[in-house]
């Protein structure tokens, strides 16, 4: 399958994820209200990290590797499907034990169907990551877009029935079968092939290459959930609450859109990057993240001027009047998610050091995040904590395409990106000081948004140039995987 037929069903994918989570996000928060629908997240949260921390690296492994044990020369990594298969099972059991443990230590929900329930959805959330993350290494972008509708569809049928999905453990019910459905459909080829029913140990080298990979995966992965994945949740839980946490989490939820707009363009890269670096295709590479990187910025400015400007007005409209105290936070963290335009560089740089890049600049995140945060939360709330936030995802995105180019070596194209980052990290925080008190009308809130996509289209004016799209064909080979 082409590399653009690859990422049009990541696109898809990403389209279902985006509109799916949102519609379940709107459910929940409408019903659960802002203090319940905060002890909701609390909880995703602690079984998200427990799942990073018991995972040891296996998705992050599943995306490197697979799409070796399927390449044309065929099965370059004997075992490796039966390894993963015995290794994620464990994972499965330790992040529901665990997971299960932390709740009724960090949280009020200590009762025997509680428990239960958590249990289950760490669980399901534990076999649909991993079997997504196998689905994607193997190139089964259409399965997996699939998989993600079968989620939202459920999810979507449980929580609209009252006596359903009408308080907490209802709702974690519904989600935890959600992800088992989806899971069930990304495992229907599991044990079929070779790959499964030989029981052929995998290579000291590989296993070593493989270890390796994992571990520096696996501590990327623990500082990540906690960098990029709400980690400081714990901090806004801590010194304010689950009334803040619930704000806090609508503001994390709209500004996320410019997330899904990447991921547009970003969702099916890793397994073609994984390869181009195996082959040894640095100048194509290079070229190809100077590309992409162009297009993202020129997505990421447009989005977040977008959820800057009318951070009330969505807010109000999707989750109702009493969670308008969240629009400020997106003005914030909107800013922020400018820092997502260096995904392909970043990529890039995890094929190049194996690792080590996303390992070391990731724990360097998770110190100054907390440390940021644990300075401006008590003094200025939850607005603190999304301060800290966006300041540490654009100082990772500039330290990223600064060291693409040292990686990579220097060139025209890593150079000129840097400075239009920078430019536009400057253009969208001042459109977000400018907006943080007035109260102004819609009528003029598009205007502003109108002048401000023009200066977005004047700093990455490179993108608009004709053929891009018959340069990223060529560029990631065009050729069937």
């Amino acid at each position: 399958m082409s590399f653009l037929r690859n990422t049009s069903w990541s696109a898809a994918g990403n389209i279902t994820n985006a509109v799916g989570r949102m519609a379940i996000t709107v459910i929940l928060a409408r019903r659960l209200g802002p203090e319940s629908f905060g002890v909701f997240v609390f909880v995703q949260w602690l079984i998200d990290t427990t799942f990073m921390v018991y995972s040891v690296g296996l998705p992050g492994v599943a995306t490197r590797f697979f799409p070796q044990s399927t390449d044309q020369g065929g099965d370059q990594f004997p075992g490796f499907n039966r390894w993963f298969l015995r290794a994620g099972f464990l994972a499965v059991v330790l992040t529901g034990c665990f997971a299960t443990l932390a709740t009724l230590v960090f949280s009020d929900e200590g009762d025997i169907e509680s428990v239960a329930a958590v249990a289950y959805w760490a669980a399901s959330c534990s076999i649909w990551a991993l079997l997504g993350a196998r689905a994607q290494g193997l190139f089964q972008f259409k399965r997996y877009t699939t998989s993600m509708a079968i989620l939202v569809a459920v999810a979507l049928v449980g929580l609209v029935l009252p006596p359903v999905g009408g308080d907490i453990v209802g709702a974690i019910l519904v989600m935890a079968t959600a992800n088992l459905a989806a899971a069930a459909y990304c495992a229907f080829d599991l044990f079929d092939g070779k790959r499964i029913t030989h029981n052929k140990p995998l290579t000291q080298a590989h296993s070593e290459l493989i270890r390796q990979y994992a571990t520096n995966s696996w501590l990327t992965s623990i500082a990540a959930s906690l960098v990029w994945a709400r980690g400081e949740i714990s901090l806004v839980k801590g010194h304010l609450g689950d009334l803040a946490v619930g704000y806090y989490s609508i503001g994390l939820t709209v500004s996320a859109l410019v997330n899904q707009g990447l991921g547009l363009l970003t969702g099916a890269l890793w397994p073609q990057i994984a390869r181009s670096w195996d082959n040894g295709d640095r100048d194509e590479l290079l070229k190809f993240s100077n590309l992409v990187t162009n297009l993202t910025m020129l997505i990421a400015g447009l989005s977040a001027g977008f959820v800057i400007c009318f951070a009330p007005y969505i807010v109000a409209l999707l989750f109702g009047e009493k969670f308008l105290p969240s629009s400020k936070l997106i003005l914030i963290l909107g800013t922020g998610t400018l820092g997502l335009a260096s995904g392909c560089a970043q990529l890039v740089l995890q094929a190049a050091t194996n690792g080590k890049f996303g390992r070391d600049v990731t724990i360097a995140g998770v110190v100054a995040l907390f440390g940021i945060a644990l300075i401006l939360i008590p003094r200025y709330g939850i607005e603190g904590a999304a301060l800290a936030r966006s300041a540490v995802q654009i100082g990772v995105a500039v330290l990223t395409l600064a060291w693409l180019g040292k990686v990579l070596g220097h060139s025209t194209g890593t150079s000129q990106n840097l400075r239009a980052f920078l430019l536009l990290v400057m253009l969208t925080g001042s459109l977000a000081v400018c907006l943080y008190e007035p109260e102004l009308s819609v009528w003029v809130r598009l205007v502003v948004y109108g002048a401000y996509c023009c200066l977005v289209c004047l700093i990455c004016a490179r993108t608009l140039r004709p053929g891009i799209l018959s340069n990223l064909r060529k560029l990631s080979g065009g050729a069937d995987a």
